[in-house]
């Protein structure tokens, strides 16, 4: 299909195609009328065996994307994430962007081969809902796969980061009136027993939003920050990071770090009480219903879950393993995984502001850890 002829073709049909890849899946999806599901798929199956890439249409979107790169930092936000991926995880390829030089190499036949190879020959997960005939779904799933040759084993992930573990302060001088804060430490690789206590304890410290301690402190009761949260990251493939993230005046920067590392301690020594674990575990739980809201989350989920390696009865089983969750499980694993001595601290504001001590309206910034400047050109260091 020429691309006028194949949005002409979807449009008038109502249907939706989507193909999409990242650095650790590839996916393709069709949303069609019942009637149409069957040229549907035969209109997917022929993207992706036999990938075509206007070299007009190709022109303007590498433009775009030129555009985006070249204008990637311009707001302190996108340097503080990228800034705490690359202090945690280094040069890892997980860390690699795109580059301008390499983006404007591309042309339809590299993209061509590229997408043959990654489209076809991989392990693959099927998921359907709507209305159909099962007998009649499958033997048109079964065509499609016998020309798509998909492969039974599993995959080689890519290999696991390293994660730093040099406590200390990363700083990306940047002029601004709010400093991005970010500070974490490494946390596990599910599956594990500790993440669902952890889980349960950041909803408790700050990823509970307005019922959490450190929107009650920092927000609520001292007004320093607008948006302040906790997160466990949740990863079956690699071990990831735990920690806490806000923005705050610069005047304010040490006195918000503070007051986050004293609610921290507060909580791992004193324990949640009772209403804060029953809140949380509720809450968590009652957030199980918005992953099947439509048929589309609905195949989600349970593919996603499947390729995680999980039980079939995974969402069954979460509401349960939530229930068992204890205050002492709650302290054990905040002592673990949320430890002010251990977590990096990453700054992106005006530097000369948050190294003077007249500034600040806490502590020296130097006095919570070693203090390392860093650029935005170190962000895009590979091996």
């Amino acid at each position: 299909f020429a691309p006028d002829v194949l949005e002409d073709t979807l449009e008038f049909q109502s249907t939706y195609l989507s193909v999409s890849l990242n650095e650790r899946t590839s996916r393709l999806s069709v949303n069609s009328l019942k009637n149409n599901f069957p040229q549907a798929l035969d209109i997917l199956k022929d993207l992706v065996l036999k990938p075509k890439f206007d070299s007009k249409r190709l022109s303007v979107y590498k433009q775009q994307v030129i555009q985006a790169l070249e204008h990637k930092y311009d707001k302190p936000s996108s340097i503080s994430s990228d800034l705490y991926s690359h202090v945690m995880f280094g040069t890892h390829p997980s860390n690699w962007g795109l580059r301008v030089n390499e983006v404007k190499k591309l042309t339809p036949k590299k993209l061509s081969q590229f997408a043959k190879a990654n489209f076809q020959g991989k392990k693959l997960y099927i998921g359907i809902s709507g209305d159909f005939q099962k007998e009649e779904m499958i033997l048109q799933i079964k065509k499609f796969l016998a020309e798509l040759k998909p492969r039974t084993t599993t995959p080689e992930h890519l290999y696991p980061p390293t994660i730093n573990n040099q406590a200390g302060i990363y700083i990306i001088d940047f002029p601004s009136k709010q400093t991005q804060i970010r500070m974490g430490q490494a946390f596990l690789q599910r599956p594990h027993p500790d993440y669902y206590p952890a889980a349960v304890a950041s909803y408790i410290l700050g990823a509970g939003g307005f019922t959490s301690r450190l929107v009650a402190s920092i927000r609520t009761e001292h007004g320093l920050a607008y948006s302040v949260g906790s997160f466990t990251s949740s990863n079956y493939r690699r071990p990831s990071t735990s920690g806490i993230r806000l923005q705050t005046k610069v005047t304010s920067t040490t006195q918000a770090i503070e007051l986050a590392f004293e609610e921290i301690k507060k909580l791992t020594i004193e324990g949640p009480t009772d209403q804060e674990v029953e809140r949380a575990i509720e809450g968590m739980i009652a957030s199980i219903p918005s992953l099947f809201d439509t048929p589309e989350s609905t195949i989600d989920a349970f593919i996603y879950s499947e390729m995680r390696g999980r039980k079939a009865s995974h969402y069954k089983d979460y509401p349960v393993a939530l229930r068992k969750v204890t205050q002492a499980r709650i302290q054990e694993v905040l002592k673990k995984y949320f430890t002010p001595e251990k977590m990096l601290i990453t700054l992106v504001g005006p530097l000369a502001e948050l190294n003077d001590p007249k500034v600040q309206i806490g502590a020296p910034l130097d006095s919570l850890g070693s203090v390392k400047v860093l650029t935005i050109q170190d962000l895009d260091k590979r091996k």
